[in-house]
C-alpha cells in the first residue's frame, strides 16, 4: 500500500530578533491572515545595544528567509556612531534580506536626537543590497507610546507588525537599497511634491485675489447705508407691516445685543420702541434686493488681476 505523501508546501520563515521592542509583535503577526504560510521565531532581549543584538542574538537566526532586527533604542547617548556602523556591516554578511526597524519616536523629549541616528542609519545603509528599513516615524506618533513614553503601546505594536506583514509580502514602499519604488511612473517622493506646488499655488491665487473683498464689502457698505428716497419708503412699508420685529418687548431684548453689523449707531441711543417713525427707518434692517446692488462696470479692469470689478479706482492703487 502506498505510503500518503505530504502536500503542503513549505512555509517561509521570518525571524525576529532585537530589544524589548520586538516583545508581542510575534502574536500581532500570527493574527494576520495573509502570514498563515509564514513560520515565525523571535529573540529578544530587553535592554540589548546593536553589539549586542549582532553578535549575540543574530547567529541564531539560521535558515530564514527574512531577519527583522529592532535596535538602536539602548544605544541613544551611549554607543559611538562608529560602533554602530560596525554592527551594520555584520548584518551586510547574512545570505537573506535583513530589515532594520529604526527607532520609534519617544513620548520623552528625544525624538530630535532619534531623527538624528535614524538618519545615519538609512544613509549608511544605503550601499547594502540586502538590508532594508522600516521607518517608524512615517506612522507611528509619540502618543502611540506605553505609560513610559520609550516602549511602544497597543495601538503601535499593531501599526508596527502590520508595516512587517508588508515586507514580508513584497508590499513596501521602500526598497532594500532605500530607492523609493514608482508607481505609475511617479515616486512617492514626486507625489509628495506635486501636492506641496499645488498648495503653494492656490495659497498664491488666493492672495491675488484678496482684494476683491474689500472692495466688495466697500461697496456693498455704500449702497446699503445710502439715502435715497426708494429705500427709505421701501422700509417704511416694511416697518409698518412686521409688527412683531417693533413689539416692545422683542425691541427691547434686540437692543441688548447690539447688532452693529446692520444697524447704524447713534451719538445718543434711542430704544426702537420709544423713538419716532424715522428713527425706527434709520434703524431699520435694509433690504438685500438685488435692484440695490449696483451693476459691476465691464470697462473697468483691476490692474493687479486683470478681472473686471467695480470701484476699482477708488484707493488709487490699481
Amino acid at each position: 500500500m502506498k505510503s500518503m505523501v505530504s502536500t503542503t508546501s513549505k512555509k517561509k520563515k521570518l525571524y525576529l530578533i532585537g530589544d524589548s521592542h520586538i516583545r508581542y509583535l510575534k502574536g500581532e503577526i500570527q493574527n494576520d491572515i495573509n502570514m498563515k504560510d509564514w513560520q515565525i521565531n523571535d529573540n529578544f532581549k530587553s535592554g540589548y545595544n546593536f553589539r549586542q543584538i549582532t553578535t549575540e542574538l543574530l547567529p541564531e537566526a539560521q535558515d530564514t528567509d527574512i531577519i527583522i532586527i529592532s535596535a538602536g533604542t539602548n544605544d541613544l547617548y551611549r554607543t559611538e556612531w562608529e560602533s554602530i556602523k560596525q554592527s551594520i556591516d555584520i548584518l551586510s554578511s547574512k545570505k537573506c534580506k535583513v530589515v532594520l526597524i529604526l527607532t520609534p519616536p519617544q513620548n520623552t523629549g528625544t525624538n530630535a536626537d532619534i531623527i538624528k541616528l535614524n538618519t545615519l542609519i538609512k544613509h549608511h545603509i544605503k550601499s547594502y543590497n540586502n538590508i532594508g528599513i522600516i521607518d517608524t516615524h512615517k506612522f507611528i506618533q509619540p502618543w502611540h507610546s506605553a505609560v513610559d513614553g520609550v516602549h511602544l503601546g497597543r495601538k503601535g505594536k499593531m501599526y508596527l507588525a502590520k508595516k512587517i506583514t508588508e515586507e514580508c509580502k513584497g508590499n513596501r514602499g521602500q526598497s532594500n537599497n532605500g530607492e523609493l519604488q514608482k508607481k505609475n511612473g511617479y515616486t512617492t517622493q514626486d507625489i509628495r511634491q506635486q501636492m506641496i506646488q499645488n498648495k503653494n499655488q492656490n495659497h498664491e491665487q488666493y492672495s491675488r485675489y484678496k482684494h476683491w473683498q474689500e472692495e466688495i464689502q466697500e461697496t456693498a457698505r455704500k449702497q446699503l447705508w445710502s439715502n435715497n428716497e426708494d429705500w427709505m419708503e421701501f422700509n417704511d412699508s416694511r416697518v409698518k407691516s412686521n409688527n412683531t420685529s417693533f413689539h416692545q418687548n422683542y425691541g427691547q431684548s434686540r437692543n441688548k445685543t447690539h447688532r452693529q453689523d446692520w444697524k447704524r449707531s447713534l451719538d445718543s441711543h434711542v430704544p426702537w420702541h420709544k423713538g419716532t417713525s424715522t428713527q425706527q427707518k434709520e434703524h431699520a434692517q435694509p433690504t438685500y434686493d438685488k435692484e440695490q446692488w449696483p451693476q459691476l462696470s465691464e470697462t473697468n479692469k483691476c490692474k493687479t488681476c486683470g478681472t473686471c470689478v467695480a470701484n476699482v479706482n477708488r484707493r488709487g492703487n490699481f
